[in-house]
């Protein structure tokens, strides 16, 4: 099996069936080094099982959520509906477990790299950004600051790009809100009873957004721009307030995490251009 030593005995730890095992050590040679230049390392290929068990936990809790809230009359008896729901609550709870298995892996190879034969470079936040998994990037931060650390801007350029970012932000803001507004309306009532309402709904929601949109936009704007020193970025990140953020979700959401992940990867990019500059 090729797989190192360390890669097995994590595996092996954590009761990760021999089938996944088998497949993993197919992507490395006898040292339990990536196959060819480029290809996926250990945290990678970690980080694409995390990912789709993360996908499969989400997936089978919209399914419970389903099964909670029908939106119309149960044909099933209440007996039968109650034992569909708890079969489906034990399947949401080992998808659960099972995605703890793998933040816990990798925990692990962030932690001790080297033991797992990982060097942390900048192409695993790249790679964590393309997976959208927001808290695996927060852990790369945590252990690699230097990805995202930017030259402290003078106080004279934070404060016109905060002024800059406040217009810029405001005025992009119009526009993501109301694309939010509308994305929120569609979603939340496509499947009402009231689907005729649905266009008038979209419209008001629309509106909503617009103002809210503003708003959000012009505050995050001036405040990400004043941060970074940077106006473009300030502008780009009060679009994205606006659009995933419209009406003020509370901490936790999706939308908020959406709006953090876009948040890290203008830091790294800057970051990047920083290096390289």
């Amino acid at each position: 099996m090729a797989l190192s030593k360390a890669q097995k005995q994590i595996l092996d730890k954590f009761n990760i069936l021999v089938e996944l095992q088998n497949w993993v050590a197919l992507q490395f040679n006898e040292e339990g080094k990536p196959l060819g230049l480029g290809a996926p390392d250990f945290l990678m290929v970690m980080a694409d099982l995390l990912h789709a068990a993360e996908v499969y936990l989400e997936s089978q809790r919209a399914k419970l959520t389903h099964l909670q809230n029908p939106g119309e009359e149960v044909k099933a008896s209440q007996e039968e509906w109650q034992v569909a729901i708890t079969a489906q609550e034990n399947v949401v709870k080992e998808a659960w477990l099972n995605a703890t298995v793998f933040w816990r892996i990798m925990d692990q190879i962030i932690t001790h790299p080297e033991e797992f034969g990982v060097s942390l470079q900048p192409n695993h936040i790249e790679y964590a950004l393309q997976k959208k998994i927001l808290p695996l990037i927060e852990m790369l931060k945590w252990t690699k600051p230097e990805f995202f650390s930017i030259p402290t801007p003078s106080m004279l350029n934070k404060l016109w790009a905060g002024l800059l970012g406040c217009l810029g932000g405001g005025l992009v803001g119009l526009w993501g809100g109301i694309r939010g507004g509308k994305r929120f309306a569609e979603k939340r009532f496509a499947a009402k009873p009231q689907a005729f309402l649905r266009p008038f709904l979209i419209l008001g929601y629309s509106v909503i957004g617009l103002v809210t949109g503003f708003a959000m936009g012009a505050s995050t704007g001036g405040r990400e721009g004043f941060a970074l020193g940077q106006v473009r970025s300030g502008i780009k990140l009060g679009y994205h307030a606006a659009y995933w953020n419209p009406f003020n979700n509370p901490i936790g959401s999706k939308n908020q995490q959406a709006f953090e992940l876009r948040k890290l990867a203008v830091l790294f990019k800057l970051s990047k251009k920083s290096r390289v500059g």
